[in-house]
């Protein structure tokens, strides 16, 4: 285990000292055991732990299966809540809201449905398995205001550090306006510039390594059939000239029809919270959508929406000028209590995709559940078209006191002019309740047409409560 992990275990067992006991003496304290074991190499093995006030969890990988492996600290997280509105992590941590919207603000487009940005109600942090291990946070709520900071202990990296303020004026009746406001302010090192030996042509003027400021304002706004969120960051430093991005979206309803919208713009040299120039420079779109009720016996609903985009994509030589790219899409989705059906076309510049699932949440019996899909992309290359298809079902049984299950197969294919590949994999899972333990067991097998060996994955899970 690296000098990180100690250092931040050590120091949260000084802060937790009441939660270290309260896992012993909690009502319902758990302890998760995953081994997984890959084949042809490769093994994983994940603890994790939960009571009333401590979680935590470490994840450990070795290139090599049992019994001759060699284990490495892959990553960790612990949580903890020493008194009663206040928690605090460390380890490998993700966070949610204005800061998530920070590190990604271009609007992610995957479906014709689009939903508004809306004000995040739950904790901001928790523990994730990411590779970045050095960071240390503390979230603070009280009614309407929540403040949370994060440090990262590697005083050399890139990795922000960041303090983040929201407060929240509720609406006590429907016609009210409801007002979130998120203030962030963040920092990172910025690395310095590329060599000038590596182009003949510079974009910019060679900086040496900087720490930057990245403060961002956030309001989300709902009231009455209409929501809507206004988001701005910027880029400070001394070396630098201060550069921005701004994104706003917003829905209105009225009875069976919707309108969302929204737009992103940023400065050329604008990087967001990870230091990233995104390649999309502008972007506006409109989705408006119709749901109409079918079968007042079953409950059913059925919507149509339309996606609408236009993007400004960053040039990627210095001699060449940014480009116009379009995006396009179109859906259909019916719900019942039964079950639910999707259908849904997206064109994004010379890739078309073409998706589809369904579930059925009574496949002759209450306790069956079966989950279809497919999905058909074709891209259009330079002199050739790319094809690849997938398909996949999953059949599994509604868990219940002392047992649950599941079967799932999937098939792949793809073809361009040197050749088709394709492969198939299949899995099991089936987990075995008890009153004060679980057994799960899930395996995996999948099977191509390259000369790389089959490869396969098998995952034994206790919980001890």
């Amino acid at each position: 285990m690296n000098h990180s992990c100690y250092s931040a275990l050590i120091c949260l067992g000084i802060l937790f000292p009441p939660g270290l006991q309260s896992f012993l003496y909690a009502a319902e304290p758990s302890l998760s055991i995953n081994q997984t074991a890959f084949y042809p190499e490769k093994y994983e093995l994940r603890i994790t732990a939960h009571s009333a006030i401590l979680d935590g969890f470490i994840l450990v990988k070795s290139p090599e299966r049992l019994p001759g492996f060699s284990p490495e600290v892959a990553s960790f997280g612990v949580s903890g809540k020493p008194l009663p509105g206040v928690s605090l992590y460390g380890g490998s941590i993700s966070a949610q809201g204005l800061p998530a919207r920070a590190r990604s603000p271009v609007f992610s487009l995957y479906s014709p449905f689009y939903t508004p940005t809306t004000a995040n109600k739950g904790v901001v942090f928790h523990t994730s398995e990411t590779q970045n291990t050095r960071n240390a946070a503390i979230e603070v709520s009280a009614r309407n205001t929540r403040i949370a900071a994060i440090a990262n202990l590697d005083t050399d990296a890139e990795y922000p550090s960041w303090v983040l303020s929201t407060q929240t004026f509720p609406a006590f009746d429907p016609h009210d306006l409801a007002l979130t406001v998120s203030v962030l302010a963040a920092t990172r090192v910025r690395a310095s510039s590329a060599d000038a030996s590596e182009s003949w042509f510079l974009q910019e003027l060679q900086l040496p390594e900087t720490r930057i400021l990245m403060p961002a304002v956030e309001i989300l706004l709902e009231k009455g059939i209409w929501r809507g969120s206004c988001t701005g960051l910027l880029n400070l430093g001394q070396l630098i000239s201060p550069v921005g991005a701004i994104r706003a979206d917003g829905a209105v309803t009225i009875q069976k029809f919707t309108i969302a919208s929204g737009f992103y713009r940023s400065d050329y040299r604008f990087e967001d919270l990870d230091g990233t120039r995104n390649s999309v420079l502008a972007r506006i779109f409109a989705a408006p959508s119709f749901t109409f009720n079918i079968g007042q016996d079953s409950g059913g609903e059925l919507k149509w929406g339309v996606l609408l985009a236009r993007d400004t994509v960053r040039r990627e030589k210095y001699f060449e000028r940014d480009s116009e790219s379009s995006i396009a899409g179109t859906g259909l989705e019916y719900k019942n209590r039964f079950g639910r059906a999707a259908l849904q076309m997206m064109k994004k510049g010379d890739e078309t995709e073409v998706a589809s699932s369904t579930i059925i949440s009574h496949f002759f019996h209450p306790a069956l559940k079966l989950n279809l899909s497919a999905k058909t992309v074709r891209t259009q290359l330079t002199e050739e078209i790319k094809t690849e298809n997938s398909i996949s079902s999953k059949f599994s049984i509604t868990p219940t006191r002392w047992f649950s299950g599941s079967l799932a197969a999937t098939g792949k294919h793809s073809s361009t002019h040197e050749g088709v590949d394709y492969s198939v994999s299949g899995a099991c899972s089936f987990t075995i309740k008890k009153p004060r333990m679980d057994w799960n067991l899930d395996l995996k097998i999948a099977l191509q047409n390259t000369e790389a060996p089959p490869t396969g994955s098998l995952l034994l899970k206790v919980l001890v409560r």
